[in-house]
């Protein structure tokens, strides 16, 4: 059977075990816990207090293959998808970066996101033609869909496992799937490596030209991935958020009306 991996455990617990019908059963106990007083606003990947963690993989490498081979990137049925190929490819024409944006369109905008699901789709996503058909699905069915478009129009793309709040924490962890509840999409073209959030409706711009996002690790869904990769993170300069407002009373008809200007740039 599976033998789970502890972090290292600090002196104050410890733990009284016993066995029963092939099952270990561990009792921990935390005596002396030393007081912690974290700072204000600490960023979310630093932990102010001693954590435990448990997990059966003995590498991310495990992690990669048990899930690629649950992850099936063949479509069940090609009629609806080779026709939105091929509209995408008279979108693009012989332009890389037309055609990768065209996708990244196609895969954002014609696809509703619904966010995560439970059970076995918490980790393996639907196959692409249902969420093709049904025209909606969660990260992972929009992260396949880009990718098997991208691949089918020669572009080296991959479906990257990412956590949206402990992404700096990861690389001093134990490997485990767990750790993971969001999948972007790393692209390769051009000499370039672009970054994709598929979920992402609101990020302006040319999908061509994104090259960061605020995940900091991510785990490639790729033959023999053995490692976290880092993903680049843009500069302060490059991610603002800037609102304006407008208030327009009309002295004749009484009535004001509020009128509001979002201008956004950058990943986060």
């Amino acid at each position: 059977g599976l033998v789970p991996r502890i972090s290292k455990v600090p002196d104050h617990l410890t733990y009284a075990e016993q066995g029963s019908e092939g099952l270990v059963s561990r009792i921990w106990t935390a005596s002396d816990i030393p007081e912690a007083k974290p700072d204000d606003n600490l960023p979310p990947e630093i932990f102010p207090i001693p954590v435990l963690q448990l997990s059966t993989f003995g590498s991310w490498a495990e992690i990669v293959e048990r899930l690629l081979g649950r992850w099936d990137f063949v479509p069940a049925s090609r009629a609806d998808l080779d026709v939105e190929l091929e509209a995408i490819r008279d979108l693009g024409g012989g332009d890389v970066d037309k055609l990768v944006d065209a996708v990244v369109f196609s895969a954002r905008d014609a696809v509703r996101y619904q966010a995560y699901s439970p059970g076995l789709l918490a980790m393996v996503p639907e196959n692409l033609s249902k969420v093709w058909e049904r025209r909606y699905g969660d990260c992972k069915g929009k992260s396949l869909l880009l990718t098997w478009y991208l691949r089918r129009l020669g572009i080296d793309a991959t479906p990257v496992l990412v956590n949206s709040s402990q992404g700096k924490a990861l690389p001093g962890m134990l490997p485990s799937p767990r750790l993971f509840d969001h999948v972007v999409t790393r692209v390769r073209c051009a000499g370039r490596e672009l970054w994709i959030d598929a979920t992402d409706l609101y990020r302006g711009g040319r999908p061509s030209e994104w090259t960061t996002l605020p995940f900091s690790w991510g785990l490639p869904l790729e033959e023999e991935a053995e490692h976290l990769v880092a993903i680049p993170a843009a500069a302060p300069e490059d991610s603002f958020l800037k609102v304006r407002e407008r208030l327009k009373p009309d002295s004749r008809s009484r009535v004001v009306s509020l009128d509001y200007e979002i201008l956004a740039r950058g990943p986060g």
